[in-house]
């Protein structure tokens, strides 16, 4: 039955429990420090639906959007996620950590490669108000980052 709600697209985790009917919807965001509060809002009206869906299905459903902003700072929502699925001490601080070194990071290696000539700017793709967005071509992307990972560790 699980399968069926989430046959179409969800959120960026699912923890699910067939036999406690039990749905844990997590939605990682990377916003700026100062838009986690807007993040927050945006991604649980987003799911808002779904999370309907799957309670009219007979789940107990949980959503839980979380912010990591670009530079490492771990919002309040990453601690209420830590809280419910009973992540505590030593577990909890390592775990906010991680999370907090893999947005700077990846932030990071984002920044060094903004200038990439295979990042191009698409205005065949507007967004309201007639912005347009950067479309990257992943495996670009990707291939640079595996080329300078093996290397660090010998190749392999």
């Amino acid at each position: 039955m699980c399968s069926q709600v989430l046959s179409r697209p969800t959120s960026d985790i699912i923890m699910w429990s067939e036999t406690g009917n039990k749905l844990i919807m997590i939605e990682l965001t990377v916003p700026w420090e100062t838009r986690c509060e807007e993040a927050y809002e945006r991604k649980k009206a987003k799911y808002t639906e779904l999370l309907i869906e799957c309670r009219e299905r007979g789940y107990r459903t949980w959503l839980f959007p979380i912010e990591v902003g670009a530079r490492g700072f771990c919002s309040q929502s990453v601690c209420r996620l830590m809280a419910a699925i009973g992540t505590t001490g030593r577990d909890r601080c390592r775990t906010i950590q991680r999370l907090s070194q893999a947005a700077e990071r990846a932030s990071s290696w984002l920044w060094l490669r903004h200038e990439e000539k295979s990042w191009k700017l698409s205005t065949s793709t507007p967004l309201s108000g007639g912005a347009t967005r950067y479309q990257i071509y992943i495996d670009k992307a990707r291939n640079i980052y595996d080329d300078e990972h093996h290397a660090d560790d010998g190749g392999r």
